[in-house]
């Protein structure tokens, strides 16, 4: 597996619209699962971005379904 790197800057009202982080990361982290990637670390960020996941995937277009589940 190869490591990638996504950094995320969130909308001004996304994290108006979770009310409970701790289960929405929960349930995040099961989509990612369930998509074939292995979740390495994630951290929250100062600066021009808000997030940064680190993780694994067996080839890049498996490592894209991650950003562009995010999206969504």
């Amino acid at each position: 597996m190869t490591t990638y790197v996504t950094m995320i800057k969130f909308t001004a009202s996304g994290p108006d619209s979770i009310t409970d982080f701790g289960k929405a990361w929960e349930a995040a982290a099961l989509n990612v699962a369930a998509m074939g990637i292995r979740t390495i670390s994630a951290y929250g960020l100062l600066g021009p971005y808000d997030m940064m996941i680190v993780y694994e995937a067996d080839d890049q277009k498996s490592a894209a379904k991650l950003p562009l589940s995010l999206e969504s």
